[in-house]
């Protein structure tokens, strides 16, 4: 069972359709069901998915006069509207079964409930309440006026908030240029595979397409990565040897810059300089040191000290 969930961007009103086939043809005709019930949009975003970019979809939003926009795949965030609602519909549709209860009832109520600006999805889009389980006046069932200022100002209230969040725990990437040499990832939910490729198109400042060995990707920039000079000769386009680009304890960061994060035992020249050089470059450590072992350690090892607090003791092991 497919379960098709649209929303409205104004009113978070939104529907929730069963399908028995996710293909074009399907989702053809619940559109079309749904818009002759609340109205043709003006404009339709959705994910990259085949049903939304075959030619009977770009026939069908030209006839019906809808600007489309898809996200780029394996990017929720972009759409996130979308994705926020289908969170809250799982989550009613599964309280709903784990109590027996109607799941059309308890879509109901959920429209009926107010929101923050003070009116319920429905009220927003229908001018009034509908009538449910729970008891309401007969004034609630009339026509109401709605401060569409008021509910404007709520949506861009939770867009400042939503990026506040956002911004905290992301940082923003250079752009990228035509015909620059990169490392995508084709399946990044999959696998955490890189493969090499370049730069095809420029679609916005975010997404772009990538062309691998003569197949285009579109990609968001978050699963893009500057290619390094150090691999301009070479042919690995893997994960693992994208990972080996680094020397040992050092790894890099989105913009292709390496950081030291390790210390090395048996290598006090090198933790020396890193210590008390002034300069903002790395300090590598020289390949050819063992650890205290004798081997070449294959993954960093982080040395430990004794906290400075028990400098006035003598402890035993």
């Amino acid at each position: 069972m497919i379960i098709l969930v649209s929303v409205d961007h104004y009113s978070n009103y939104f529907d929730v359709d069963f399908l028995n086939s996710q293909n074009t043809s399907a989702v053809l005709e619940c559109s079309k069901r749904n818009f002759s019930r609340l109205g043709i949009p003006r404009q339709v975003i959705t994910d990259s998915g085949k049903q939304f970019t075959s030619q009977k979809w770009q026939q069908f939003v030209k006839t019906y006069g809808i600007r489309h926009t898809t996200s780029a795949p394996y990017h929720h965030e972009a759409n996130g509207k979308a994705e926020s609602s289908i969170k809250i519909a799982k989550n009613v549709l599964k309280k709903a079964l784990e109590d027996g209860k109607d799941i059309w009832l308890a879509l109901l109520e959920w429209r009926n409930t107010p929101q923050a600006d003070g009116y319920s999805p429905i009220q927003k889009l229908m001018g009034r309440s509908s009538r449910g389980l729970f008891p309401l006046t007969q004034k609630r069932l009339k026509l109401m006026p709605i401060d569409g200022n008021r509910v404007r100002e709520e949506i861009e209230l939770r867009k400042v908030k939503s990026k506040f969040y956002h911004d905290r725990r992301s940082q923003e990437l250079p752009s990228l240029v035509r015909g620059q040499e990169v490392y995508v990832q084709l399946k990044p939910e999959s696998s955490s595979e890189w493969t090499r490729g370049k730069v095809n198109g420029i679609l916005s400042d975010r997404d772009y397409l990538i062309d691998v060995r003569g197949a285009e990707y579109r990609r968001n920039r978050r699963n893009i990565r500057d290619s390094y000079a150090s691999l301009d000769s070479g042919t690995r386009e893997n994960s693992s040897a994208f990972n080996d680009i680094s020397s040992p304890g050092f790894e890099q960061d989105g913009f292709g810059r390496t950081k030291n994060h390790y210390e090395w035992p048996g290598n006090d020249t090198a933790v020396a300089k890193s210590e008390t050089s002034t300069s903002n470059q790395p300090v590598y450590p020289e390949a050819d040191k063992t650890n205290q072992l004798g081997e070449t350690p294959r993954r960093p090892v982080r040395l430990t000290r004794r906290p400075l607090r028990f400098d006035d003791y003598v402890l035993e092991e």
